[in-house]
């Protein structure tokens, strides 16, 4: 992998920090609304990406890419296979630390 520039941001998942954990509610293809937590915030270059895990089932794990609007943002799925597999390699250097 090429150097990069790298930031991370971890949210701790501690039951005692509840009030930190930031949850996002995203719609799935039938229109159902899933609760996401957000475990990590990371920044390849000048991409920044959230790793979320559903929230009724933790195993289940995505990277998206935010793209900021204005004081919005919205996220957009990685499906560039290169760009995914960058992404879980940060994220796995990120969960060693």
């Amino acid at each position: 992998m090429s150097e990069k520039q790298k930031e991370y941001h971890f949210n701790e998942m501690n039951e005692d920090m509840d009030d930190e954990i930031e949850i996002i509610t995203l719609e799935d293809d039938e229109g159902n609304s899933v609760e996401f937590i957000v475990i990590a915030t990371l920044k390849l270059d000048d991409t920044e990406y959230a790793i979320l895990a559903e929230k009724e089932d933790p195993t289940q794990i995505m990277a998206f890419r935010v793209i900021e609007n204005g004081d919005d943002f919205e996220l957009e799925g990685v499906e560039d296979d290169e760009e995914l597999d960058q992404v879980i390699l940060a994220f796995a250097e990120l969960q060693e630390e």
